[in-house]
């Protein structure tokens, strides 16, 4: 509905798409919010590409040392292994440690701890434009210890891919 193409911060009616589609009798101005625009454009380029797996799956929420993180992943109903872990933080601050409750600390962990008590996840997405995302570099969740996330962004949202799951 060309919600990225606002102004974030309107001077009137006429800078929300909203109204614009609703035939206010204004023309509609386009935003100067370019970093604004590459965001969402690049959000929905990442959803495009995952869509197809989560779109079947149930999400659970994890809990977080921080009360401006959100985190939660998406799990096969099937299953109940884990595909995409994802955090964000609603800050305007950045977070330079959260941890985050472990996935087999969970109400469904006896289903995912029959096939697995380590999973491997890839950092594969950020919406902070200056971070470089290390695709080969790998995190292991382990049964019993907190996740950990560092040096997030204000408003940096993250997507971590499941690339692996182990049992010793």
């Amino acid at each position: 509905m060309g919600f990225e193409t606002r102004n974030e911060k309107s001077l009137g009616s006429e800078y929300y798409t909203n109204n614009f589609i609703n035939n206010n009798g204004k023309k509609y101005l386009y935003g100067n919010n370019k970093e604004f625009f590459n965001t969402v454009s690049s959000m929905r380029k990442m959803y495009s590409k995952i869509k197809d797996t989560i779109q079947n799956q149930y999400h659970y929420w994890l809990n977080t040392s921080d009360g401006k993180v959100a985190s939660w992943f998406y799990y096969s109903k099937e299953d109940r292994i884990p595909s995409f872990l994802f955090v964000s933080n609603t800050s305007a601050e950045p977070k330079k440690e959260t941890t985050i409750q472990n996935i087999f600390d969970t109400s469904i962990a006896d289903k995912i701890s029959k096939k697995t008590n380590k999973i491997l996840v890839n950092e594969i997405y950020s919406t902070d434009s200056s971070r470089k995302v290390k695709k080969m570099h790998a995190n292991i969740i382990l049964k019993g210890q907190k996740i950990k996330v560092t040096n997030l962004a204000p408003g940096e949202s993250r997507i971590y891919k499941v690339t692996g799951l182990f049992k010793d």
